[in-house]
């Protein structure tokens, strides 16, 4: 399985790997099928699934639309490990509601920083219906 990665290095910095530009295992077949997907994306380039997770052990994916309003929230862990947060919607929309934590590439190798389990639980209350709602 390969992976399409986008290079926002460009020039200074190309992968020379598995399946890079010069590599040897891209078939004629191979590169045919690769170039009829990828025409349309510059500063990309192809690596193995293993080769993927061996140098990028961490992916962040990001949902970005240009007419997103954007506001974060952030505050301590209580005691218990919960924390409640009450937000109220005024309007209808879409919304996307995420949680996140520092990423283990903020502290230095020789860290043993380790991710909590984090989870996050949605609940929609309409005062005007009387209702509870589990998203």
């Amino acid at each position: 399985m390969l992976v399409l990665l986008r290079n926002p290095y460009n020039e200074n910095f190309q992968w020379t790997g598995d399946w890079s530009e010069e590599s040897t295992l891209w078939t004629d077949q191979a590169q045919e099928i690769m170039q009829s997907s990828c025409d349309e994306f510059e500063n990309t380039f192809c690596m193995s699934i293993q080769d993927y997770v061996k140098f990028f052990p961490i992916t962040f994916i990001c949902k970005y639309h240009d007419d997103y309003v954007f506001s974060c929230l952030s505050a301590p862990i209580a005691t218990d490990g919960r924390y409640l947060f009450n937000i109220q919607v005024h309007a209808e929309g879409q919304y996307t509601f995420a949680v996140s934590q520092k990423s283990a590439r903020q502290f230095p190798m020789t860290s043993t920083y380790q991710y909590s389990d984090i989870s996050m639980i949605l609940i929609m209350e309409d005062h005007d219906m009387d209702t509870v709602e589990f998203i």
